[in-house]
């Protein structure tokens, strides 16, 4: 073998070409030359893309490029990647116990007797704090003023509820949807008179839509500043809790707080490992629940209720 042969060089490319990555780099690069009034041509051969300058024009162009990139770094920004949906066995038969628990109260314990002992005695009202009723702010959720009423709501649990279980898990879904349907009871009943009365899940409900808007809106809050994606839940959940909230003799403070109370749940949600989610905190969240809801009642069957208020009670309908 001859030592001193020549070695073959590789081809050196053209000083007037400028190499793409991809063909939105190519388009944008030739729009930016276009735009500064530098001549090029697109070209592609078996290495890929680029552009083609005149010689004594390369240097300009790369300039123009340079400060396009430098002024566009970081855009567009990249979207988060969505969490994986979560499969869990049996988590489909938490929504249809939750359910039927809150047709079982409404029926066993009421009904359409508006105006029984009982069903009295579980509205959210002022006062309940002073006189020791500390079940109101959980049976209030599962009595409905009439089968409108609770139809309505039966069907918002059913459309928000399942839609956050796939993220965050059915147990904990229902554990949340109902802390923050009573947080929304406890802190509403600040606001209102001596005379008002609500009852209904649409705290509940409008929790879980919230929960929804949380959860979604702590994967874009790290958008770039002034970005609009990142409210894109939000403004979306204010225009559903607006739809639910439209019918009269409706708690609009009730709703919002629910609501409200929800996105704050939802954001912190999104905190929990994942291998939590899919351990047995699901059964343990959804056992806690049932308790709650149990135990509230217990305390309220077992309690000398009062008749029935000097004024009719302000129902929540929706």
């Amino acid at each position: 073998m001859n030592e001193d042969a020549p070695q073959k060089q590789a081809p050196q490319q053209p000083p007037n070409r400028i190499r793409a990555a991809n063909r939105r780099q190519l388009q944008d690069w030739a729009t930016t030359l276009g735009a500064a009034g530098i001549p090029y041509a697109a070209r592609q051969d078996e290495e890929g893309l680029y552009l083609v300058t005149r010689r004594g024009m390369f240097d300009d162009a790369m300039e123009e490029i340079r400060l396009f990139e430098q002024e566009n770094e970081g855009w567009p920004p990249q979207m988060p990647a969505e969490p994986a949906h979560i499969h869990l066995p049996g988590q489909s038969v938490y929504h249809v116990i939750f359910l039927t628990l809150i047709i079982f109260c409404f029926y066993r314990f009421g009904g359409f007797d508006s105006s029984s002992s009982i069903h009295l005695a579980s509205t959210n009202k002022p006062g309940w704090l002073h006189q020791g009723e500390y079940w109101r702010p959980i049976t209030s959720m599962t009595m409905h003023a009439d089968l409108e009423h609770l139809l309505w709501n039966l069907l918002a649990l059913a459309l928000f509820l399942p839609a956050v279980g796939r993220q965050i898990g059915a147990g904990t879904a229902w554990f949340l949807a109902l802390a923050a349907g009573a947080a929304a009871n406890i802190t509403n009943v600040q606001f209102q008179d001596p005379t008002f009365a609500s009852l209904g899940a649409s705290g509940a409900a409008l929790a879980g839509l919230g929960l929804l808007v949380g959860l979604r809106f702590s994967i874009h809050f790290r958008q770039p500043h002034g970005s609009a994606i990142k409210w894109r839940p939000v403004a979306a959940g204010l225009a559903l809790l607006g739809l639910f909230s439209h019918a009269p003799q409706v708690d609009l403070i009730g709703h919002f707080l629910g609501f409200l109370f929800g996105v704050l749940f939802g954001i912190g949600a999104r905190a929990i490992p994942q291998r939590w989610v899919k351990s047995h905190l699901q059964d343990a969240l959804f056992v806690i629940g049932i308790a709650v809801l149990l135990f509230a009642w217990s305390m309220l069957l077992q309690g000398d209720f009062p008749v029935s208020p000097p004024e009719p009670p302000l129902f929540d309908r929706r």
